[in-house]
């Protein structure tokens, strides 16, 4: 390729055209279809069903990432758009020809059991149908199926209007910054901009305008989420679970006294969360000279000239940080910087955020999607889905059927690269105080966003279901006061429950804006596993622990061999092990502690 910024999709088609790609898709599918008809009619129709079944996962992960991926760079793109349609269109007529599946092999399991047995070519297969199999219990007749298929179709619509509130129905007042410029706020994208403005007057009137505007639209987004909540557990109790949450941790292989045990262990952050809320105000007090800290305040930057890295720069600070991974992971992160896996920069129409791919099985190149911002954060971002596409690329190479891993672990790895770029540029830059204070503020606080924060999160997830299930109110006054008292418990917020003020209203307005919790997935409590897991991997092998980098590499290797709790073990240590969460504690108490010494420093000087 001759754009070195931009990835190789075209690897995907094995020099063919789309279209051609289609037609072997379709032929792919026609023949699974037709091997279904007598699927279990004995050993050797079970197995050809197998082998055609793989073969069409190839062909389809193929299509599916050429297309989806080229439809993310342009999204306005006629060409891909109808592609994609026609996409969809050829997934819902394949899916028509399963319908009952799972039911068959539930009904059949003794067969199938016998087939798996005799031949110990498939004999692999035995998890994933092991994996349809626990579901037995939970797994109605097949026309009471179709009844709850029908109705579990309109549960996106839950999200859908989730987003059209939150991007379409908010309106924002128009905003005056200190020269009494009007600004106008169209969206999310605005507000953020503006809230690390030096203009006070502008941030506090962004801030009010925005928070304003949530709040007008406080009952819809509280009867929406209780109407979401309301389905997915009437869903699950329709399925023989107790409740939603109970058949999130079934999915996962988990019980649900886990969550509530990740619950308590956050916790612990909290003395050394208050310790850095506490000397970031009063930093920020010095620094912009302020009477007093308000929310506005608190998106400011704590270094005022910003750190350029371009690209090379980010290359090469991640594989000096990776070093101490070894030379075989090195190799990979190498291959993907080397060989177009990676869109790097931003263009018209192409989506926001980054991604690492999935349904890779087959792949040899597992693609990274970015808008690289030339910031640290966004070196970060890069190292961070470097992470997933080297987990991916190992589990590819070890796991021929178990490749895909769970959602429940996934972060881990990646987080674990974000930890070895901090270690990394704090030893390089220790000369450095601005550049010491731009890592530790992104870390600390980058850790307790996507940990207590999002812990603070499903905490409430847990209560506001409970009130569903229990046939209690779901209002807004109850949702803000239950957010408010999980703040308190895990970050030290102070209020005063008898007497609710203006801030504590705008503080709380932040939950009713969470985007999983429309999506029918009990998942948020689960960043704090990739988190702590992260923490832990990394800071082993950057302090040389003994079998730490083997592993490291032992997980990347089971795939999705074994449930998430033992995948996790591999890495040597025990979610469920008290000492590891206190091992986590000490670790973010250093970072804090080496916080306040800096920022002591530099007031003095």
């Amino acid at each position: 390729m001759d754009n070195k910024y931009e990835w190789d999709l075209e690897h995907l088609l094995n020099n063919k055209s789309v279209d051609d790609l289609f037609e072997e898709y379709k032929q792919a599918y026609d023949k699974l279809i037709s091997l279904y008809a007598n699927f279990l009619d004995d050993v050797n129709s079970f197995k050809a069903f197998l082998v055609q079944q793989d073969q069409c996962i190839l062909i389809s992960n193929r299509l599916v990432n050429y297309v989806n991926n080229k439809q993310n760079i342009d999204l306005i793109n006629p060409e891909y758009n109808k592609y994609a349609q026609k996409l969809a269109f050829e997934q819902h007529q394949i899916e028509q020809h399963f319908n009952g599946y799972d039911a068959k092999i539930l009904a059949n399991r003794d067969l199938i059991q016998s087939y798996l047995d005799k031949d110990p070519e498939i004999k692999p297969y035995q998890l994933s149908f092991d994996a349809l199999w626990r579901y037995a219990p939970y797994t109605l007749n097949q026309e009471q199926e179709a009844l709850l298929h029908k109705a579990e179709r309109h549960n996106g619509g839950f999200e859908d209007i989730f987003d059209v509130l939150l991007s379409s129905d908010m309106k924002y007042d128009d905003v005056l910054d200190a020269n009494n410029k009007v600004i106008k706020l169209n969206n999310d994208t605005d507000i953020y901009k503006h809230m690390r403005s030096k203009d006070r007057v502008l941030r506090k009137n962004v801030y009010t305008s925005s928070h304003k505007a949530l709040y007008n639209l406080r009952n819809t987004f509280t009867r929406t989420l209780f109407y979401q909540y309301t389905m997915n557990n009437s869903v699950a109790v329709a399925r023989n679970f107790k409740d939603y949450i109970s058949s999130a941790a079934f999915a996962d292989e988990v019980d649900v006294s886990l969550i509530q045990f990740i619950y308590e262990q956050t916790k612990l952050f909290k003395p050394y969360i208050i310790k850095f809320a506490k000397q970031r105000d009063k930093y920020l007090k010095y620094k912009f000279n302020l009477d007093k800290v308000y929310n506005y305040d608190r998106s400011l930057d704590l270094v005022a000239k910003k750190v350029h890295f371009s690209i090379e720069q980010a290359q090469n600070i991640i594989k000096d940080a990776l070093a101490c991974m070894g030379d075989q992971y090195l190799s990979v992160i190498n291959k993907a910087l080397n060989e177009h896996w990676v869109s790097w920069l931003p263009t018209n129409n192409k989506q926001t955020g980054a991604y690492s791919i999935s349904g890779t099985k087959g792949f040899d190149k597992i693609y990274i999607f970015m808008n690289y911002d030339y910031t640290y954060n966004g070196v970060l971002t890069i190292a961070h889905e470097l992470g997933h596409s080297v987990h991916t690329y190992y589990a590819n190479l070890n796991q021929p059927i178990y490749n895909e891993y769970s959602i429940f672990y996934a972060e881990i790895a990646s987080m674990a690269n974000e930890v070895l770029v901090n270690y990394h540029l704090l030893d390089k830059y220790q000369k450095d105080d601005q550049k010491r204070l731009m890592i530790l503020d992104e870390m600390i606080s980058g850790f307790i966003n996507t940990s207590t924060r999002q812990v603070a999160f499903s905490n409430f997830e847990w209560i506001a279901n409970d009130w569903v299930n229990k046939g209690e109110e779901f209002s807004w006054e109850k949702v803000r006061n239950t957010y408010l008292e999980m703040l308190n418990q895990y970050s030290g917020y102070k209020y005063n429950p008898n007497k609710i003020t203006k801030t504590d209203e705008d503080v709380a307005l932040t939950i009713i804006s969470v985007p999983h919790f429309y999506t029918s997935s009990f998942y948020v409590y689960k960043y704090a596993i990739g988190q702590i897991g992260g923490l832990i991997a990394a800071s082993n092998i950057f302090n040389k622990q003994p079998n730490a980098l083997e592993n490291m590499f032992k997980f990347f290797a089971s795939g999705g061999s074994l449930n998430s709790l033992e995948t996790i073990k591999l890495l040597g240590f025990d979610l469920l092990d008290k000492s590891v969460w206190n091992q986590a504690v000490d670790v973010f108490a250093n970072w804090v502690n080496q916080f306040i010494k800096l920022t002591n420093k530099l007031m003095k000087s």
